[in-house]
């Protein structure tokens, strides 16, 4: 294993196929810049999302990604905060999945878990706080996105690049256990995606969305 750092703000992605030297690398902790430790990481080698491939970063829009087929990082926050914003930059893989769960709040009753992908019945479904659906069938193309979601019980809110694609009132997630990232929380579901950026506030960021995703957008060309 190898910490990779920055250049220029950006992952080192010289010293990681160095690392990788013509083979695969996988990710064990992708580290919270935030400076509060909150990083999310798996300690299981066969459930560690890949990077590289045959010396090679992977890239999405010519940025690296984290490729999860099946694979995920965990991060144990025990927060019962109501109210989350989460921002996350993604796509979906060409394979086709049983389930898609881009990002997962895990509750002790996993009936009712909070996760913004699909369940296995219905592709393509937004599910915030206690399995209340806000929206069903978007993101069936599997383009990069930069994905804005508010759960706030009252007012809640889904943005996909900058556009508004659901909002409404939601349950109130207080068995809030952990974060799962490219598969469900309880590790009972296929997943077949990409990511790139994940940040999370423990407040309704919604008077700022519009500066941060412009922020997330001049990085990353989505849209």
């Amino acid at each position: 294993e190898q910490d990779i750092a920055f250049v220029n703000n950006e992952l080192d992605t010289a010293s990681l196929e160095t690392f990788a030297s013509g083979t695969d690398a996988f990710v064990t902790t992708w580290y919270d810049q935030s400076g509060n430790g909150n990083d999310a990481t798996q300690t299981s080698a066969a459930d560690q999302p890949q990077i590289v491939s045959s010396g090679s970063t992977l890239l999405l829009n010519n940025k690296p990604t984290i490729q999860s087929l099946n694979k995920r990082l965990l991060n144990s926050v025990f927060n019962t905060s109501v109210i989350k914003t989460d921002l996350f930059v993604y796509n979906t893989h060409s394979l086709a999945p049983s389930f898609n769960c881009y990002f997962d709040g895990g509750v002790q009753n996993t009936a009712n878990r909070s996760y913004y992908g699909s369940d296995n019945l219905t592709p393509q479904k937004e599910i915030m706080f206690e399995g209340v659906v806000l929206k069903s069938s978007v993101n069936a193309d599997s383009t990069q996105k930069v994905a804005f979601n508010i759960s706030n019980s009252p007012n809640s809110s889904i943005h996909i690049n900058n556009a508004s694609v659901a909002s409404g009132i939601t349950g109130a997630n207080t068995n809030f256990v952990g974060i799962s990232l490219g598969r469900d929380y309880a590790n009972s579901a296929y997943s077949n995606i990409n990511y790139q950026e994940f940040v999370r506030w423990d407040n309704d960021q919604s008077t700022n969305r519009t500066g941060i995703e412009t922020n997330i957008n001049d990085f990353y060309s989505i849209y």
